[in-house]
């Protein structure tokens, strides 16, 4: 049986937003681990399968691009 893992990182996301994502059990042989900051972290991003940011948190095109060259080309 196969067996996949998705890293969630969140950028500037309300709280209670991230913690209803967190809060969905994963499907059948799927694990979920989950990141979070304020601003994009290069670190965080090079992780990540999935990023969900609030792009108003990023607050200037600038940062949204500097995000878009943080994320590997598998992430979504």
């Amino acid at each position: 049986m196969y067996r996949c893992h998705i890293d969630f990182y969140f950028i500037g996301c309300q709280r209670r937003i991230s913690e209803q994502i967190k809060g969905i059990s994963p499907l059948e042989y799927f694990s979920h681990e989950f990141f979070e900051s304020t601003q994009p972290e290069e670190a965080l991003a090079s992780r990540a399968d999935l990023i969900l940011a609030d792009v108003q948190a990023l607050e200037t095109q600038e940062g949204l691009d500097r995000l878009i060259q943080m994320k590997p080309q598998k992430a979504q």
